[in-house]
């Protein structure tokens, strides 16, 4: 099967609808795919999935760029929490 080819109007409704934490399968029912295209690994390609990846990035981003904000304000949660992230970056780059 070849990738899902999705127009401008239906990324960008992929892109906010994964910023707002939506499930591929969640999304692709609001898309009405077809049922044969709703399979995880047949979802996890193509421009969904980078649309998907991006929205998801993007409202992570403004979740982190928040708790950045707090931690800086001295939240200890909020440090906590930032020290967490550093501590799982550094455990996935390369060696």
């Amino acid at each position: 099967m070849n990738p899902i080819t999705l127009d401008d109007t239906q990324l960008a409704a992929v892109e906010e609808l994964a910023g707002h934490f939506f499930s591929l399968e969640q999304i692709a029912a609001f898309l009405q795919l077809r049922p044969h295209h709703v399979t995880a690994e047949y979802l996890r390609q193509g421009e969904l999935w980078q649309a998907y990846q991006k929205g998801t990035i993007t409202a992570e981003l403004e979740i982190r760029k928040a708790g950045r904000s707090l931690a800086r304000q001295g939240s200890s949660p909020a440090q906590t929490l930032m020290l967490q992230l550093r501590e799982q970056q550094r455990q996935t780059e390369p060696s």
